[in-house]
């Protein structure tokens, strides 16, 4: 969340939000078989989809729920087959994607509980990123791996890039900047025995490479000044500072990150 005092998991039946300060469960929920999970940054606000398992047959189900009174609002309209894709960091809007027919992208205003427009068709996801002012979508394919961005705008396709490889084409982390110029993604890509974690920065409009590095996690810091990444074995995750590339380890000990994020303050 925003004010860096909570975290939300899933482990497909139960969701818990964490206490980042003490480790203590705030909140249990289990709703159902939960396939995908967002939490809008300001720590208020969380969609999650799945399947409702109940005699010996299963149904596709979405929620979202109120964090603030632990309660889930009412259904979205014609949506019970579609799967959370990305909620926008003011909690305001969701992207998800209609899972039994077409696989058509639709943007949601949570405020007043209505579509706003579909965004076009896509196979089955692996990750996802809303820009942080909704500008933005970024989505990976599962089968593929192809890196495909959208304006929110009117759902055209901004750019279209194939994964580094394509034997294992599944990405670990997608992040925008914090100004909604550049597109992190790191790759789980492992030809042959060594494993190589291709990471690139995208120019978030062109798909234009700005930077290649290895890394099996990556964000931005919150000042967009710096780049932090996770080395795939026997490395602490760093920080890389853009304008000169200097790095600086921020723990020991620490390897085989396959995820991370900095706090909004930095610290």
């Amino acid at each position: 969340s925003d004010d860096s005092q909570t975290v939300i998991v899933a482990d497909m039946q139960t969701v818990k939000l964490f206490d980042l300060a003490t480790g203590k469960v705030l909140q249990s929920h289990t709703p159902f078989v939960v396939e995908r999970l967002a939490m809008s940054q300001n720590g208020k606000w969380m969609a999650a989809s799945g399947q409702h398992l109940k005699n010996n047959s299963s149904q596709r189900t979405l929620e979202i729920w109120n964090l603030a009174d632990k309660k889930p609002l009412p259904p979205l309209p014609q949506a019970k087959d579609h799967s959370v894709v990305a909620l926008s960091h003011d909690g305001h809007l969701l992207v998800t994607r209609r899972e039994e027919t077409d696989g058509e992208l639709v943007l949601w205003d949570l405020q007043s509980f209505k579509s706003i427009r579909e965004l076009g068709e896509t196979p089955d996801l692996w990750l996802a990123a809303l820009s942080p002012d909704s500008t933005l979508l970024a989505t990976q394919e599962l089968e593929n791996g192809t890196l495909t961005v959208r304006d929110t705008s009117d759902g055209n396709i901004l750019f279209s890039s194939e994964t580094p490889d394509q034997e294992n084409p599944n990405g670990s982390s997608l992040a925008f900047s914090p100004d909604n110029t550049s597109l992190a993604i790191s790759y789980l890509s492992h030809p042959g025995k060594s494993f190589s974690y291709p990471a690139k920065i995208l120019d978030a409009r062109t798909g234009t490479v700005q930077l290649e590095l290895r890394s099996s996690a990556i964000g931005f810091s919150p000042d967009n000044r710096h780049l932090i990444v996770a080395r795939p074995s026997q490395g602490a995750p760093a920080l890389i500072e853009r304008a000169t590339g200097k790095e600086t380890p921020i723990s020991r000990g620490a390897s085989g990150v396959m995820d991370l994020a900095l706090t909004k303050d930095g610290k």
